[in-house]
């Protein structure tokens, strides 16, 4: 029990933090994560969920994002290209984060990748429109999965636990990109979040599965 709660204070104390990319107009962006959307038969499917952390000037009411199959400026030439992925535009979101779902056959299309696993796409953000040089892009490559990387970082540690506690109270919010049920009861709880706390202090007495 001792052990428990002490992984429980653990997962709440630690946080996380990502690279932040400042835009000409004053958008921030942090953590970039990517996951395979989980369908209602619980198996992944071929969309692909992206989580932006950001930081918006005071001022801001909306935002617009576009994702470009290459370093294109501007949507009208991205659509001329057949580069334009995904283009939406938000109401400033009130937990600085901005989740979407990206198809994999426009990523496919607009990148000319074989796979979506190492297609590189760029990621443009602007408080009222993208079409800006001065709007440095965000360069991302879609790599294969891990287990136990919930979060899309390339690493498993603690961040993942709490990714994973996150998720079982706001699956909405916090999307995940495998099947998480690492404990083996056949249902996904806050059991298996303390588990893959254990697995990065005791990796060996706490496998994962393969």
């Amino acid at each position: 029990m001792k052990k428990n709660g002490f992984l429980m204070f653990v997962m709440v104390a630690v946080l996380c933090f990502g690279t932040v990319v400042c835009f000409a107009d004053g958008v921030t962006v942090g953590t970039v994560s990517f996951a395979n959307r989980i369908g209602p038969d619980g198996n992944p499917t071929d969309d692909i969920v992206m989580t932006m952390g950001i930081d918006m000037p005071a001022n801001t009411n909306q935002i617009t994002l576009c994702v470009f199959g290459d370093d294109i400026t501007d949507v009208e030439t991205a659509q001329q290209s057949n580069k334009l992925i995904h283009i939406d535009q938000f109401d400033a979101p009130r937990d600085n984060k901005l989740i979407v779902t990206l198809s994999k056959a426009a990523i496919l299309s607009a990148t000319g990748a074989s796979d979506a696993d190492g297609a590189t796409i760029y990621v443009r953000l602007g408080a009222d429109t993208v079409d800006s040089p001065e709007n440095e892009a965000v360069v991302i490559s879609l790599s294969s999965v891990k287990t136990g990387d919930i979060d899309g970082d390339s690493r498993i540690n603690d961040s993942d636990a709490i990714y994973l506690m996150y998720y079982t109270f706001f699956p909405d919010d916090y999307p995940v990109n495998q099947d998480c049920d690492f404990d083996g009861d056949g249902q996904v709880t806050d059991s298996d979040a303390i588990y893959l706390m254990y697995y990065t202090f005791f990796p060996d007495d706490y496998p994962l599965p393969e």
